[in-house]
């Protein structure tokens, strides 16, 4: 399932280093020419649940949201090129690179199988 938009949280900016959060994975993964950051909660035989942020925000602005839904699904949550960990290159910036971006991460975490319904998509590995 992919999820966009922003959390609304107040900290809009990474801190230096990935710091742990609830035991979760903190990772990178090469995906179309830049390195990915995420965290992921884990959880094998759950769904796959992919978390995209919007402008402002990073990651792990989704935390609270994955706290609530981690018993059920295993949820990436990644910072997009230029924002919290990832890579910030001079650009592309459009929309066609972010998805390109995307399709490379979910690559990169074996997320493959897929099945969409209407405007939520449901990622099965």
């Amino acid at each position: 399932m992919l999820i966009g938009g922003c959390s609304g949280a107040p900290d809009q900016t990474a801190p230096q280093a990935p710091r742990p959060h609830r035991g979760w994975q903190s990772g990178y993964v090469n995906s179309n020419g830049i390195r990915l950051h995420y965290w992921r909660t884990g959880g094998a035989g759950k769904p796959a649940l992919v978390l995209a942020h919007g402008i402002t925000d990073y990651g792990l602005n989704w935390a609270s949201l994955a706290e609530r839904f981690e018993g059920e699904y295993d949820i990436v949550m990644y910072d997009a090129r230029g924002h919290g960990y990832s890579e910030k290159p001079d650009g592309p910036y459009d929309l066609a690179t972010h998805v390109a971006d995307l399709a490379g991460l979910m690559h990169g975490l074996g997320i493959e199988k897929n099945r969409q319904w209407g405007q939520i998509r449901i990622v099965d590995k």
